[in-house]
């Protein structure tokens, strides 16, 4: 991982996400940041945070894995394994790569 505190900040808080930790969201994402995926484009941390929850809601023991992250002046570069299980039929785990642009 880069020696930089922000980025370090940012992975602990991804790797360690609870329903509880949303509460700290503040301290990784400003009042109004921008967050988009592949189903969401929202600006500000109260739009953030809920789909934070609302993911809590649709899977069972959703986790990040940050397995890389590169950092460049004001850029950071994430790749993560997001790994949860479908409450519905499905079994086991289920793994999603990505990255995030930071």
């Amino acid at each position: 991982m880069p020696d930089d505190p922000r980025v370090t900040r940012l992975t602990h808080f991804y790797e360690t996400l609870t329903p509880g930790s949303l509460e700290r969201i503040g301290t990784v994402y400003a009042d109004d940041a921008w967050f988009k995926d592949p189903f969401n484009e929202v600006r500000g941390r109260p739009a953030i945070e809920r789909i934070f929850r609302h993911m809590f809601e649709q899977v069972a023991d959703p986790r990040f894995e940050v397995t890389r992250a590169v950092a460049s002046g004001e850029d950071a570069f994430l790749t993560w394994d997001f790994r949860f299980r479908l409450t519905s039929g499905r079994r086991g785990t289920q793994v999603i790569r990505g990255a995030s642009h930071i």
